[in-house]
């Protein structure tokens, strides 16, 4: 075998090798996902949001095919959970729809940095840390003003939000819920009801219950 050939299939198999193990350094990588968000303007800081709830949807769909190892899974989504935590809370001091509380967010940035220092080690405790104050991070509501709930899993959400913070359901635009049919809502949390239910599935308050046959045999008397 002459020379060319060797060096080519050398060429081919590191090719090859670097197209299988770039996906895995870039995703890897301790600092990806640490950009500062605090620099964006409120478009590009609403398009890395929206960003961030399709990379957690992604990741968890390729977890649940088996193409991410739990060990790698688990600070995979908390980096990316992390992200779009802090891009939220830019648009919401951008936006001045929610105001968080001073002590939270002191204790959101001691995580971070903690993160960030033990990118390649992170312990449960650790995580289970900051899974908590993204929770709290996600039920902070604004305290005047209109809200919506998200109509796939009950998120209370400002009427303004494009997406649902928890499940990055799509929430319709304020100008085009006016159009929508005139489907029943909860007075309490506007979640969309049925005349069936006894309860809102968004937030639990007990529903006005009407009869038809009820209300038909009433008139007729």
């Amino acid at each position: 075998m002459d020379a060319p050939t060797l060096i080519g299939g050398f060429l081919l198999v590191g090719g090859a090798l670097a197209l299988v193990l770039y996906p895995l350094w870039q995703r890897s990588r301790p600092h990806a996902v640490f950009t500062d968000p605090t620099t964006l303007n409120i478009e590009d800081a609403q398009a890395r949001y929206e960003a961030s709830l399709v990379a957690i949807k992604e990741l968890m769909f390729d977890y649940d095919l088996g193409k991410i190892a739990e060990a790698d899974y688990e600070p995979l989504l908390t980096k990316a959970k992390l992200t779009a935590a802090q891009t939220r809370r830019h648009i919401d001091r951008l936006t001045q729809e929610v105001q968080l509380d001073p002590a939270l967010e002191t204790t959101i940035e001691r995580q971070v940095a903690a993160l960030k220092s033990n990118a390649n080690g992170v312990n449960k405790t650790l995580l289970a840390e900051i899974k908590a104050e993204i929770d709290l991070l996600k039920t902070a509501e604004p305290e005047d003003g209109p809200i919506l709930a998200c109509s796939n899993c009950g998120r209370q959400m400002p009427v303004e939000a494009a997406f649902c913070s928890s499940c990055g359901q799509a929430l319709t635009p304020p100008d085009e819920r006016e159009e929508e049919s005139t489907d029943q809502l909860c007075p309490k949390c506007g979640y969309t009801i049925q005349p069936e239910d006894a309860f809102c599935a968004g937030c639990g308050t007990a529903q006005p219950q009407t009869n038809p046959q009820q209300t038909l045999s009433e008139t007729t008397l």
